[in-house]
């Protein structure tokens, strides 16, 4: 066997993927057994943040390997954040969307095995990715979205969590289903009327649009959206700038989620769109929102703030190939 950092946790959530993360882990722990003289704790996600699980691993962590989606990447790195932490992360795909791992060349539709858990275990490449806050309270590091595409995510996530108590009916054609029936209740959703953007371009002048009465306002870290969709190309993710895209119409939305098929998505549909480029920006809404962050609702988290205010909090080193 190789020999691994001194501490290294991997962290499974085994809700990911349908369960797949709990094949994955059994699969894992009997690997483990095996190998009397393994340094690496494995754990299974806990309901709820990940804050006080990581606190118990204490400063002295120097790699954690997160099995699950983008949502459980997303509680790890917030945690991470908020403790001041600095281990090296690792993501092992196991979610539907993988759009963190996939902008980071980690997932290509194809699902991990032990054997390249192994071999990625051993990898000394890194790369430094951005985590930016909301208002200091939320963090992420894909994407945020308000309007339709929020509303859908929000009630999607309902209909989620009450499946997830009931995993003998869940599947992924069922969640596909799901999903878009969702969408065809909540496609005429729009940004509410009143709402603003501004934001610090590149060069650090700040500019200011209206924008209630469109379809979606997204706000991205990553090249991939939304499950695969390729929506900024030239996004990096540790560059300290954010692309905003505005769709105003359902037309480039729709051209959007054409993007998960790669032909189409080198057609180079994406700079048609309107879009800016932020080091910082702020969203003003008249009213309460459905919010969504890295795929995940959180719609209320954030109280009844009249202004949101997204800003680059620190970077995070990601282990690559």
């Amino acid at each position: 066997m190789h020999s691994y950092a001194s501490k290294t946790l991997i962290l499974v959530n085994p809700q990911a993927g349908n369960r797949k993360g709990a094949i994955f882990l059994s699969a894992l722990e009997g690997r483990l057994r095996r190998d009397k003289d393994s340094k690496i704790d494995l754990e299974i996600t806990r309901k709820g943040p990940l804050r006080e699980q990581l606190q118990e691993k204490g400063h002295g962590l120097e790699r954690l390997i997160v099995v699950g989606g983008d949502g459980t990447v997303g509680q790890a790195l917030e945690a991470i954040w908020r403790l001041g932490l600095s281990p090296e992360v690792g993501i092992v795909p196991m979610g539907t969307g993988n759009d963190m791992a996939r902008s980071l060349g980690l997932y290509d539709g194809e699902e991990w095995t032990l054997d390249k858990l192994f071999a990625y275990l051993s990898t000394s490449v890194k790369k430094k990715i951005d985590l930016w806050t909301i208002d200091g309270r939320r963090s992420f590091s894909n994407y945020v979205s308000i309007g339709m595409d929020a509303s859908v995510v929000q009630g999607f996530c309902k209909l989620r969590s009450s499946l997830e108590a009931r995993p003998w009916r869940a599947s992924k054609e069922l969640y596909f289903a799901l999903y878009f029936l969702t969408w065809l209740r909540r496609r005429s959703h729009r940004v509410p009327q009143g709402t603003s953007f501004s934001w610090q371009d590149p060069e650090g002048g700040w500019q200011k649009v209206e924008v209630g009465g469109s379809r979606v306002l997204a706000i991205t870290n990553t090249p991939y959206y939304a499950a695969g969709c390729l929506m900024a190309p030239e996004a990096c993710l540790g560059d300290g700038i954010l692309e905003v895209t505005l769709f105003s119409t359902m037309r480039p939305y729709v051209q959007l989620m054409a993007t998960r098929i790669g032909p189409l998505a080198r057609m180079g549909m994406q700079r048609w769109w309107w879009r800016k480029r932020a080091r910082s920006l702020e969203l003003g809404l008249s009213v309460p929102t459905a919010l969504q962050v890295d795929g995940e609702d959180m719609t209320g988290e954030l109280g009844e703030e009249k202004v949101l205010k997204i800003e680059r909090a620190r970077q995070i080193e990601i282990l690559t190939w």
